[in-house]
């Protein structure tokens, strides 16, 4: 009774990933570049960027807690600045919307990728003000760039999928992990000991009859020595008679 219901405990915790995913929604026309930077989210980065189809989108993948992060914080602020009304200068706090950091690859911190005409470029260059804005206006079309996430084969998307599941979702796959050996256990360990308890139960049951017989055995020893002894004592006198 226990392990079936543990398996089905693990069972659905095996589900979590499927019900965690986002639902995909329409995507409205991009919004216009506006001043400053904008701070997008899982729910509103698509709809607002719109695969830079309009016009360019320069992305700030952070974490509140990179220092590198924290030293190019003011120069994104003045690159949104210069940048107004023809790129659109973004950020995405990647401990907030993990499902969109997940969808362009994002393994450090910061990482800059420019979005336009439906295809991605990573900036690679020095993190200053210059090298940043000539890339936003054009140097990022020397670079042969990647197809958006939403348009990969589908193999790739599986793939990616599926990495992105295994390191989101690492806890609650160890946890599934452990419940089900936790389970395999109990079960093994319960039938180990009725076989233990049996074979036992069948080497008690051989060692009382050992020892019953045994104690026949000696019983009747005894029995006989007492009769071997007693017809010695009666044939005492009748040999000192003899001898007289």
């Amino acid at each position: 009774m226990a392990p079936a219901f543990a398996w089905r405990f693990a069972a659905a915790l095996a589900l979590v990933p499927l019900l965690a995913a986002p639902a995909a929604a329409a995507e409205p026309a991009a919004a216009a570049p506006q001043a400053g930077v904008a701070a997008l989210t899982d729910e509103d980065f698509e709809a607002t960027v719109g695969g830079g189809l309009e016009h360019p989108w320069f992305v700030k993948f952070y974490a509140p807690w990179c220092g590198h992060c924290k030293a190019l914080a003011p120069v994104w602020e003045e690159l949104a600045g210069k940048l107004k009304g023809s790129v659109g200068v973004v950020s995405v706090d990647c401990t907030v919307a993990r499902w969109t950091a997940e969808e362009y690859d994002i393994g450090g911190f910061p990482i800059l990728k420019l979005i336009a005409g439906g295809r991605v470029y990573e900036f690679s260059g020095k993190r200053t003000l210059v090298a940043l804005e000539a890339f936003a206006t054009g140097g990022y079309k020397e670079a042969e760039g990647e197809v958006l996430p939403k348009d990969r084969l589908a193999w790739d998307k599986a793939a990616r999928t599926a990495y992105a599941y295994l390191t989101r979702y690492m806890l609650q796959l160890g946890v599934v992990a452990f419940v089900a050996l936790v389970a395999w256990i109990c079960w093994s360990a319960d039938a180990a000991s009725e076989m233990d308890m049996e074979k036992r139960r069948k080497f008690e049951g051989k060692m009382a009859e050992y020892e019953r017989r045994l104690a026949e055995k000696r019983k009747a020893e005894v029995v006989a020595q007492r009769a071997s002894g007693g017809s010695g004592a009666s044939g005492g006198p009748e040999e000192e008679k003899k001898n007289d």
